[in-house]
């Protein structure tokens, strides 16, 4: 995919942070948002290899198993009601398969809709979750979807963000939030914008700097955007976003890096990965604490371009 420096979903992580941290299940992720006590992660790239494995961190270890759907990369998910829904991603070529996951299980939707892609986002909103953008393998898209758990619909409202992939997206309330991304011409975004679920809204503040392959998660009443790469430098910054104002938090934390994934978990966010590390980091909404060291036993070990859902 064009733009996939091993870059689309993850992060990373290292030291010790208590078994007990964001381990509050009932713990609210703003209204609308996901809220859960583990986070999924599935595929990414190691080695130069597409993965299928799947796991699920508790906040004191992660664990593995599930067989599911086959390998690969740059794919989304997001939570919806009891479930975890994943569309598509990049192999060998695009994909266009949906499957959920309930903990437990894996399962194929026969639900048909978006056409094949990689480097889209995913986020929930209200009783479904919404799909923007992605690479089709010829150029970057610009639709919106809906999925209700059962089946897709299409966006067809006038006012929609320009085509793009490997941009980040979570929920807010009840809007949706896209950042970045790569353009039609290979040229970096650094617009937001939001979607309440019959129109798209173009963010009129100051938005953070363009770059692609920054990662974004729900943390209370606002969303967290982490790392990225303007093209030419791995970014290290923290922003949140309240649907009023971008906030540079100023925190120390990873690596710059891109490929990174990053999914609510309780009242924290979980970061994995990203650039071929296999670090985990929680953030509580002020600092960054480095929870599992890369290359930790028992961990998924290093990766890029992994999918992250918080697991309701």
């Amino acid at each position: 995919m064009p733009g996939d420096a091993g870059a689309d979903a993850g992060t990373d992580a290292d030291a010790s942070v208590g078994a007990d941290a964001g381990s509050d299940a009932d713990a609210s992720a703003g209204d609308g948002g996901p809220s859960g006590n583990r986070v999924l992660l599935f595929g990414g790239t190691a080695g130069g290899q597409s993965q299928g494995d799947t796991w699920t961190y508790d906040g004191a270890a992660w664990t593995s198993g599930f067989p599911g759907p086959e390998t690969r990369s740059v794919s989304a998910m997001a939570a919806l009601g009891s479930q975890v829904v994943l569309f598509g991603g990049f192999d060998t070529s695009e994909l266009q398969d949906t499957w959920t996951f309930d903990g437990a299980f894996w399962t194929q939707s026969p639900a048909s809709g978006p056409q094949a892609r990689g480097g889209h986002g995913m986020a929930t909103l209200g009783a479904g979750v919404v799909l923007f953008g992605g690479y089709n393998g010829a150029k970057p898209l610009g639709d919106t979807w809906t999925f209700s758990g059962t089946a897709w619909a299409m966006y067809t409202g006038a006012s929609s963000p320009p085509a793009r992939y490997e941009h980040a997206m979570a929920t807010l309330g009840g809007t949706v939030v896209v950042f970045g991304g790569i353009d039609s011409t290979g040229g970096n975004l650094g617009d937001t914008w939001t979607y309440d679920g019959t129109t798209w809204t173009l963010f009129p503040g100051t938005s953070p700097p363009a770059r692609y392959a920054a990662t974004m998660a729900t943390l209370g009443a606002e969303t967290v955007l982490f790392g990225g790469s303007d093209g030419t430098t791995l970014q290290s910054d923290t922003w949140t976003f309240d649907g009023n104002k971008w906030t540079l938090t100023g925190a120390v934390g990873p690596s710059g890096r891109i490929g990174q994934a990053m999914a609510t978990r309780g009242n924290t966010v979980v970061l994995y990965g990203g650039e071929n590390l296999g670090d985990t980091w929680v953030f509580d909404g002020a600092t960054w604490k480095l929870a599992i060291a890369s290359g930790a036993p028992g961990s998924p070990g290093p990766r890029s371009d992994e999918a992250m859902a918080t697991l309701p």
